[in-house]
């Protein structure tokens, strides 16, 4: 795939001039300037790399192909706290979960004597709080009807301390683990989220 790289690096390395022999050759000028380029491709779950023309392709740890792919702007989806939290309810096909916040506890809404793992709610918390996106589709004012994330399956909803609700917008997770479409509603923001985000944030009662 590196005929067609995915990601293009381009980047310039100022080449260091010898000691000058004398004043006059001091001034000669400003430094050289060399042009290098990284190109990577994915085969299959394996992030391949060539350098400039060199003979030889590399093979890129996760971790660095997630550096050159990452989004520069602010990777947060949402601009709240967990401790902002007091509600939240995870709608899929054919079940929907509630949790409220009760008295500093977390509560099963429907069924308040069901004992919760408080840990595990609040680490839920934390995980929408800190909610981070793969890449942005549309930073904000995105259609949600023509990506069809208004009809999405899922729905994942906060409800804040001051009233205000959260709403998250999530497709079907993707055959190939692909990163899933999923949108917030009220700022029309589109992104992707990574499988294992996604998947986090939708386990059943039988987790908490």
């Amino acid at each position: 795939g590196l005929d067609q790289p995915e990601i293009t690096v381009t980047f310039r390395v100022e080449l260091q001039p010898p000691e000058p022999a004398d004043e006059e050759a001091a001034e000669a000028g400003p430094p050289a300037l060399v042009a290098h380029t990284l190109r990577v491709a994915r085969h299959d779950t394996v992030a391949y790399a060539r350098f400039d023309d060199d003979p030889f392709i590399y093979e890129l740890d996760e971790t660095i192909y997630r550096v050159l792919t990452a989004e520069l702007v602010n990777r947060k989806v949402f601009d709240i706290l967990p401790q902002d939290i007091v509600g939240m309810t995870i709608i899929t096909p054919g079940s929907q979960l509630e949790l409220v916040q009760a008295d500093g506890e977390w509560q099963f809404a429907p069924d308040p004597y069901v004992t919760l793992d408080q840990s595990k709610v609040k680490a839920l918390a934390d995980a929408l709080a800190g909610l981070r996106v793969e890449s942005y589709e549309v930073l904000a004012g995105g259609d949600f009807q023509a990506t069809g994330l208004f009809a999405a399956p899922i729905t994942v909803s906060s409800k804040l301390t001051n009233g205000q609700l959260v709403n998250l917008k999530l497709e079907d997770a993707q055959p190939d683990g692909a990163a899933r479409l999923a949108g917030w509603v009220e700022r029309k923001s589109i992104f992707r989220l990574s499988e294992p985000d996604s998947a986090a944030l939708l386990r059943g009662l039988e987790h908490y």
